[in-house]
């Protein structure tokens, strides 16, 4: 009988140690899934970071040349697959160099931000405002033929009149081209577009221009 209550006195011991043992491999699982966790969330934030580096102007904070180009060949499928319109503008601000060499690059990359923030506040949601480089924009308009692109282009150029600027005015020069410019391809879009903006700015700048004038010549 002695020897039956020390086994079960032994085995209620043993019971108890093990349900430590266990509490605590538990905890320590727990701990160790909730670390993982934290890695986790850190290496997504990470690359959610990355990609937006890969695709953002980090001076205007809009979509970069890498962004635009995949956006364009998607919307340019797209248009010609369900015959929808699809325009493209290219926009580049007037005599920026000589704003710089006055004011200095500071004083440029605070008219560069003002008017990315005009722009985007200017064009619709399903718009994508792109910084091309320098000081060149460009507009990829889903749903949008070039006379009413030619339209949008010219209530930016009165908003970037009316803007107030830190240092002195400004002007835009616009370029816009539209599915009827690109028969093969989607680049065909932006060229097309860039010789419009070529045409504005040989005309005296402060204007927009669409290709079918410029092919018309």
């Amino acid at each position: 009988m002695a020897d039956q209550k020390d086994q079960t006195a032994q085995l209620r011991s043993e019971i108890t140690r093990l349900r430590k043992e266990l509490k605590q491999a538990l905890k320590q699982a727990v701990a160790r899934e909730a670390k993982l966790q934290r890695y986790q969330a850190g290496l997504e934030a990470a690359n959610a970071m990355l990609r937006e580096l890969a695709t953002t102007d980090p001076l205007t904070g809009l979509a970069n040349r890498r962004m635009f180009d995949a956006r364009l060949s998607a919307e340019y499928l797209q248009a010609r697959r369900y015959k929808r319109p699809l325009s493209v503008m290219l926009l580049d601000a007037d005599n920026f160099k000589r704003r710089n060499d006055r004011y200095g690059h500071d004083e440029g990359d605070e008219a560069l931000k003002q008017l990315a923030s005009l722009l985007n506040s200017t064009v619709r949601k399903s718009d994508l405002v792109v910084r091309y480089g320098g000081e060149e924009f460009v507009l990829l308009l889903p749903e949008t033929d070039e006379e009413h692109a030619l339209k949008l282009g010219e209530r930016i150029l009165a908003a970037v009149r009316a803007q107030k600027w830190h240092m002195e005015p400004m002007t835009v020069s616009c370029g816009v081209a539209d599915l009827c410019a690109a028969e093969k391809e989607h680049l065909q879009l932006v060229t097309c577009a860039d010789k419009a903006l070529y045409a504005a700015k040989r005309a005296g700048k402060d204007q927009v221009v669409g290709y079918s004038a410029v092919r018309a010549e």
